[in-house]
Parts: structure tokens; C-alpha cells; sequence
């Protein structure tokens, strides 16, 4: 017996060692896994997709609220964090087992085991989502003609291939749709019109309703157009006549509205109307500036009765000519002078050129005008080119005017230091 005691006791202490060195081994094995390859926490460089699982009854309202994607932080060795990307982490949200209404719904996260690595942060934790019961009902579809052609042209009544669409949406929206509209302009329609032309939804008070979809996004609409034969419409022409005053010319500010008349009368006076008719005369032979009148039509034919475009509202640039007009030996006026000191100039009398409006240039006396040289600041032996002013009458702001020569020579000196010097001294 108790040489099988010693046996046991050898034997179990021999596993005690053998557990303690394989524990040991471990634990050495680990201490240099971990140096080797420590562990990390870090965010990725790019946002990882949040996947969303839609409950087929329901809507999600905000959708351009939603955030799409989210950033995430991973932790685990080394090695594995640095080569991990966006694609080896999926997040996601159910919305399966959801009903109508506004959720905070936390963001799950899912990792390979393979890749010994784990999430431990994701901004945002959740997303704000209001859901509402998807809703569809059929509606009806209507052709809203926006605009007509001219009144020379008859319309028939609109053709449309689609009586009823499917709208869809959430249910705020869909029930507030009464029907589906096809708008179609024909301010330029000249023949028949034959296109397709996109459905919109709209409400009691014909305001589109967006957020919805339409089974089918166009209809095709056809519109018969034909010419009256009954009606014709004329280019029209202002009547211009008489000459402007002297000095006053046309500008390019010219223009008129309507450019066309409508007119209705018996089929052959319609088939001899000229190609142009013209407006009651308007004179120019006392017009000094641009005006605005409103001119009649003149009819050729009393049997003709105007539906549109009877009056013509026309705009006429008038501008007075703008001409330049020399003046020569204008004197010289000095400013800034300091009665210590005498003034030599060279010369004393210039040349004005004065540009504006023929009528004020005509009516202009040289005694009105003046070359200015301002001599202020000016010391007893200095000499200086200083370039002269011109003044015209009022410093009337129509015109403009230079100065020839472009600079005049002055000399200063002291009064008391060459009494014989001649003096020139501005008003």
C-alpha cells in the first residue's frame, strides 16, 4: 500500500508540475504576442454604411435627415487594426418589427470573428428616424392647359392616353393629393401638339405635392391647333414723323409692344390686308427727350374689329447731340495765392475744349469759362508745372471740358524782392 501511495503522490505531484510549466510557457507565449503585436484603439479613416432593413409598410419621412454612414472606432492587435477597412465591419438597423412614429434606434455593429477585433465606439450611437404607413391609391388625371396660342389659332379639346395613375407615399401626404395634372403651355403652338408631358400631384388648391411617387411619371397629351379662318394677325409698325429740333438725335432706346395685331372681319377683306399695318402718327418735331406714348392701330378697313394689340405702347430714345466746342485765350484764374508772393506764368491764356449737348453748347458764353491753376503751397523761389482746371459756368455736370496746354510753368518770388515783376493773380 504504501508503495502505491508513493506512486500516486509522484505522479500527482509530476501533473502539478507539467500544469505549472504548460501555465507558465503560456504566459511567456502571451508577454510576447502582446510585445510583439500590442493592441490598438483606433478610429477608421473612412466612414463605414449603415444598412438599413425597411419594413415594406412603412416610410421613412426624414430620409434627408438620416445620416447614411457613421465613424467607427476598433479595438484589437495591432497588425489586424492597421489593415482593417470600411468593408470589414457592417453596421446596421431593422426596422422591420416597427410601427408609425419617431425612434432613436441604436446603430449594431458586426465583426468576422476571424478578424479578433471588436467595436467599441460608433458615432452616432443612433439615428433619429419618423416612420409613417406607406399608402397608395389610384388617382385621377386631368389636362390643365397653362397657356393659350394666340387668338388667331382655335384649340381643341385636350386627348390624354392615362385616365387614372397610382400615387404612393406616406399616408400625411397621399391623402392630402386630389389629383394628378399633365400642364401644358401653348403660347407657341402653331399646328397640333403631340407630347409627353410629365404628371405632377397636386392638392384641393392645385399646389404640387412633393414626396410622393406616380405609377407613371408622363402622359401623352394631344392638342388640335388650327388657324381661324376668320381671324388674322398683322405686324404693326409705330408711325414716326417729323424731324427732332436742332441738336437732339434718336438714341437706340427704341422699342414698342404689341408688335402684332389680332383682327376678325369678313373672309375677303382679311384675304387683301396688307402686310404691315401702322399706328396713329406720332411727331417728334418738339421732342427734347426720350418719352413713352401709347399710339391706336390704324385700320385699313372699317369692317375689321380688333381682338388684341388695338394700342401700341412705344418708347423713343431722344438725346441731345453731344458735340466739342473750342475756346480760345481763356485766361488764367490763380486759387491759393498768398498775397506775399508774385506769380509768373507761361503761358497766360489757354485753350478749352468743351464737350456736351449741342443746345447747352450753343447757349454757352466764353465769359463762363476758366482754367483754374492752383498755386497753394507754393514758396518764394520755387517753380512748378501744375496742370490747369477748367470751369464751365455752374460746374454743369453735362459736359465736360479740357485744358491746352496740359501744364502750365509758375514761378513764385517775393513781392518786396522784384517790385517790377508783373503780377498775375486769380479772381
Amino acid at each position: 500500500m504504501r508503495r502505491e501511495d508513493g506512486m500516486q503522490r509522484t505522479l500527482l505531484n509530476n501533473a502539478l508540475w507539467f500544469a505549472g510549466s504548460l501555465g507558465l510557457a503560456f504566459l511567456v507565449w502571451l508577454v510576447a504576442v502582446v510585445q510583439s503585436d500590442p493592441v490598438e484603439q483606433r478610429s477608421l479613416s473612412e466612414r463605414v454604411p449603415v444598412n438599413v432593413t425597411p419594413n415594406p409598410a412603412l416610410i421613412i419621412t426624414n430620409q434627408s435627415e438620416v445620416l447614411t454612414s457613421a465613424v467607427v472606432t476598433v479595438r484589437g492587435p495591432q497588425s489586424v487594426i492597421t489593415a482593417m477597412t470600411a468593408d470589414d465591419i457592417i453596421l446596421s438597423i431593422d426596422l422591420t418589427n416597427h410601427v408609425a412614429g419617431t425612434y432613436s434606434i441604436p446603430i449594431e455593429a458586426l465583426i468576422a470573428p476571424e478578424k479578433r477585433a471588436s467595436v467599441v465606439r460608433i458615432t452616432p450611437r443612433t439615428l433619429n428616424i419618423r416612420l409613417e404607413t406607406r399608402l397608395t391609391e389610384l388617382k385621377p388625371v386631368r389636362v390643365e392647359m397653362t397657356s393659350l396660342p394666340a387668338a388667331v389659332y382655335a384649340v381643341g379639346e385636350p386627348q390624354i392616353d392615362l385616365l387614372q395613375v397610382e400615387v404612393s407615399g406616406p399616408e400625411s401626404r397621399v391623402s392630402r393629393v386630389t389629383e394628378v395634372v399633365a400642364r401644358v403651355a401653348l403660347e407657341d403652338a402653331r399646328a397640333a401638339f403631340a407630347d409627353d408631358v410629365t404628371l405632377v400631384a397636386v392638392d384641393a388648391d392645385e399646389q404640387v405635392i412633393s414626396g410622393v411617387t406616380l405609377s407613371q411619371a408622363a402622359a401623352r397629351v394631344t392638342v388640335e391647333v388650327q388657324q381661324r379662318a376668320d381671324v388674322a394677325e398683322v405686324r404693326v409698325l409705330p408711325n414716326i414723323v417729323g424731324e427732332l429740333p436742332p441738336g437732339y438725335v434718336l438714341t437706340p432706346d427704341f422699342s414698342y409692344t404689341p408688335q402684332t395685331v389680332i383682327v376678325r372681319g369678313p373672309q375677303d377683306v382679311l384675304s387683301d390686308l396688307p402686310g404691315t399695318f401702322f399706328t396713329e402718327p406720332i411727331d417728334l418735331s418738339e421732342r427734347t427727350g426720350s418719352f413713352e406714348v401709347i399710339a391706336l392701330v390704324s385700320l385699313p378697313d372699317p369692317r375689321l374689329l380688333v381682338l388684341t394689340g388695338g394700342s401700341v405702347t412705344v418708347r423713343v430714345g431722344v438725346a441731345a447731340q453731344q458735340v466739342t466746342r473750342q475756346f480760345e485765350r481763356v485766361p488764367i484764374t490763380l486759387i491759393g495765392v498768398d498775397p506775399a508772393l508774385l506769380y509768373a506764368l507761361a503761358p497766360t491764356e489757354v485753350t478749352v475744349l468743351v464737350t456736351g449737348p449741342a443746345p447747352l453748347l450753343d447757349d454757352l458764353d466764353p465769359h463762363d469759362l476758366s482754367a483754374l491753376v492752383d498755386v497753394g503751397g507754393m514758396r518764394a523761389g520755387e517753380s512748378a508745372h501744375i496742370t490747369p482746371v477748367a470751369s464751365v459756368g455752374q460746374d454743369n455736370a453735362a459736359v465736360s471740358a479740357s485744358v491746352l496746354p496740359a501744364e502750365i510753368d509758375v514761378i513764385a518770388r517775393a513781392a518786396e524782392a522784384t517790385p517790377e515783376a508783373t503780377e498775375t493773380v486769380g479772381a
